[in-house]
């Protein structure tokens, strides 16, 4: 009986953006509200995004994370098929592997980084964030 490797031949387990492609990372804000109020669902945008004093933010962001990772975790134990599903499909297409990175099991490691990051410096980790929020506004607004 032969084994077969599932990997395509020459395959690289190492995540690789080639010379001359480019990834666009999007931001998407989604609200519901009645035709009269889209001023007011976009006001409410703009506030979350450049009004928000990130610095008294740290309890807030803390348990946030804290309870995603939670419920994360429980859902990789009801519904593993779906996870092992996503991980396998990440290996064939650049965006079955972004939805793995985001959605998958990856995305454990991705939040318990960035606890481990609130937790151990939160002034740092402010900074970034105001980082982020200086590039992403200054290109919406």
């Amino acid at each position: 009986m032969d084994i077969m490797s599932v990997k395509p031949t020459g395959w690289d387990d190492e995540a690789k953006v080639l010379p001359g492609v480019n990834m666009l990372t999007m931001l998407f804000l989604r609200g519901k509200c009645t035709i009269d109020k889209i001023p007011d669902l976009f006001n409410v945008f703009e506030k979350v995004l450049m009004d928000i004093n990130l610095d008294d933010s740290q309890d807030i962001l803390r348990n946030a994370l804290k309870s995603s990772l939670s419920s994360k975790k429980s859902s990789v134990a009801s519904r593993g098929h779906s996870f092992a599903n996503r991980r396998i499909r990440g290996r064939y297409s650049a965006r079955s592997f972004v939805d793995e990175k985001m959605y998958g099991v990856s995305s454990l490691e991705a939040y318990a980084t960035v606890l481990e990051a609130v937790e151990a410096d939160w002034g740092q980790f402010v900074l970034r964030l105001k980082k982020l929020r200086e590039v992403r506004t200054d290109t919406f607004f």
